[in-house]
């Protein structure tokens, strides 16, 4: 009778370390799911950031552009922009390509030098 049983304890132990290997294949896939939907949550929220601030600040410093050509080349400015709950500054910067048809227009978010030094955007050129 002990002879049968012998087998059986050596099934226990495969049968074992297969479920152990399992568990450890479904950690690694849970963890590397939460990764990389932690990852494309933080890309999204820089994204709306982005939008909210640097995209709105561009459109604004576009349609400055449409009223007329900057007062000097290259002019730099400050164009606040509001989001959902808080005021950003940017700076914006006009350079001419090819002067006065094409104007390069950079916008960053401001420093404190950036705001002690530079103008607020006028309504009109």
């Amino acid at each position: 009778m002990s002879a049968a049983r012998r087998p059986e304890r050596g099934l226990v132990l495969v049968y074992v370390s297969i479920l152990g290997l399992l568990m450890g294949v479904v950690f690694v896939l849970a963890s590397r799911g939460i990764l990389d939907a932690t990852k494309v949550d933080r890309f999204h929220n820089r994204r709306v950031e982005r939008d909210e601030t640097v995209v709105r600040a561009g459109a604004v410093a576009l349609e400055l552009l449409a009223t007329g050509l900057p007062p000097s080349d290259p002019y730099a400015c400050i164009i606040s922009v509001t989001g959902e709950s808080t005021t950003h500054d940017l700076r914006v910067d006009y350079t001419s390509v090819v002067y006065p048809h094409t104007w390069d227009i950079d916008v960053v978010q401001a420093d404190a030098d950036d705001l002690s030094t530079l103008p607020t955007a006028p309504s009109t050129f």
